[in-house]
């Protein structure tokens, strides 16, 4: 079955999103290809984007934003590709993670990436590292009113408000990077994608980052 991510899409073609920065449209949402449209080169080479429809679970359109081929992320659908190839299904994949495995599903600079947004986290002290991992697949608008409220409760000194301020700045790079991982191991594994499961993987590896990060600061 076809895994690539962002294949060449022709009309007709059905996907999956993995990631569209700055809209609504959640991860694991199932779209067609109804036009492809032409749109301004900012000098990348791609002039055009993808005219979509958006289905939720009951097969309603719920949306028609087009997808931009050097911002957006999907996949092919393979619930509606042609003669599809059987794949064993793993039922505990939790299980089977281990370092190397879990790893390799970030390019090194990504991985440095990710650490440097948990030392924020250390730094700013607005919780235990044990339950930074919560922090790993939030929203920027998320992570602002949390913060307020955490304001609300507790002074914080220049260095923390420092701290939290980067956070701010990396956090929707870090969703992204963790999305993008979590259907990559997915991938791997031959397992659905589905916003369950991408959420469920997320989780994860959060929590295996942040056990690698913990034991790199002690």
């Amino acid at each position: 079955m076809k895994k690539i991510k962002n294949p060449e899409l022709k009309i007709g073609d059905r996907v999956i999103l993995v990631y569209m920065p700055g809209e609504d449209l959640d991860s694991g949402t199932k779209g067609k290809v109804i036009k492809i449209e032409k749109s301004p080169d900012f000098g990348d080479g791609v002039n055009y984007q993808y005219r979509m429809e958006w289905y939720d679970d009951d097969n309603k359109v719920i949306s028609t934003l087009a997808m931009i081929p050097n911002s957006d992320s999907w996949l092919y659908d393979p619930e509606f590709l042609i003669n599809p190839l059987n794949e064993a299904k793993i039922d505990n994949i939790d299980q089977l993670i281990t370092k190397v495995d879990w790893l390799n599903l970030f390019r090194k600079e990504d991985l440095r990436y990710v650490l440097e947004y948990l030392e924020n986290i250390r730094r700013s002290g607005v919780v235990n590292m044990f339950q930074s991992g919560e922090f790993m697949g939030v929203t920027k608008e998320y992570l602002e009113k949390y913060m307020d409220l955490h304001r609300m409760r507790r002074e914080l000194d220049d260095n923390q408000e420092e701290s939290i301020e980067n956070m701010l700045k990396m956090v929707d790079n870090v969703r992204s990077i963790m999305i993008g991982a979590a259907v990559k191991d997915l991938e791997q594994k031959s397992t659905e994608i589905t916003i369950r499961g991408v959420e469920n993987r997320l989780k994860r590896l959060s929590t295996e980052l942040v056990k690698e990060f913990m034991t790199k600061n002690k």
